[in-house]
C-alpha cells in the first residue's frame, strides 16, 4: 500500500487513499472536556444563548468536532408538556451535525414552537434531553422509531452544561460528548 500525504484545508493528513475527506466545520474544542461521569445534584437548563461543541468518540467521524449556536426559550403555555413529558424549553440551532456523523432530521434552525429545531425534555432533576431537528420534534406526530440526534445533559457547570450525545436510526451510529457554554 502506498502512503501519501495530502493537505485537507489547513491540516496535513497521512492517507492511504487518493482522496480528501471534507474537513470539520470547526475542529477547535474550545476547552470542551468530556463529562466526568459524576451526576451533578441538579441539572436545570435555562433560557438563553449557548455555544455548543460536539465531539465524536464513536462512528465514522470519531475524533472530529463541530460547534454552533443553540438558542433556548420558554414555549407558549400550551406547549409546556408533550406526551406527558415536561418540555420547559424550545429553540433552534445551527450546529452542523453531519460533521460528527450525526443525523439531521429536518431544519435545526426552525423557530416554530410546534416543530422547533431543538426541544428540551426535563427527565428529572439530574438530567435533561435536548432533541435536535424539526422533523423529530413535530408535535402532531408521535415517533416510535426512526432517526434521532439527542444530547443528554448530565452535568451543570458554572458556565453552562455538558453531557453525552448519540445519533442513529435503529441504534447509535455516532456518539460522543458535548459542552454548552452560555454566551
Amino acid at each position: 500500500m502506498r502512503m501519501s500525504a495530502l493537505v485537507c484545508g489547513s491540516v496535513l493528513v497521512a492517507s492511504a487513499v487518493a482522496g480528501c475527506a471534507r474537513p470539520a466545520a470547526h475542529t477547535t474544542l474550545a476547552g470542551c472536556t468530556a463529562p466526568t461521569g459524576r451526576v451533578t445534584d441538579i441539572v436545570v437548563l435555562t433560557p438563553g444563548s449557548y455555544q455548543v461543541t460536539l465531539v465524536a468518540t464513536f462512528g465514522d467521524s470519531a475524533g472530529r468536532a463541530t460547534n454552533g449556536h443553540l438558542q433556548l426559550a420558554v414555549p407558549p403555555d400550551s406547549l409546556l408538556t408533550w406526551g406527558g413529558r415536561a418540555t420547559p424549553l424550545v429553540g433552534f440551532t445551527d450546529i452542523q451535525l453531519e460533521f460528527v456523523g450525526a443525523s439531521t432530521l429536518g431544519d435545526g434552525t426552525s423557530t416554530d414552537p410546534a416543530m422547533p429545531g431543538a426541544i428540551v425534555f426535563q427527565e428529572d432533576q439530574q438530567s435533561a434531553i435536548i432533541r435536535l431537528g424539526s422533523e423529530a420534534n413535530r408535535r402532531d406526530v408521535i415517533r416510535f422509531e426512526g432517526a434521532y440526534t439527542v444530547l443528554r445533559v448530565t452535568e451543570g457547570r458554572p458556565d453552562g452544561f455538558a453531557g453525552t450525545w448519540s445519533s442513529g436510526e435503529m441504534g447509535p451510529v455516532a456518539t460522543g460528548y458535548f459542552c454548552g457554554v452560555a454566551r
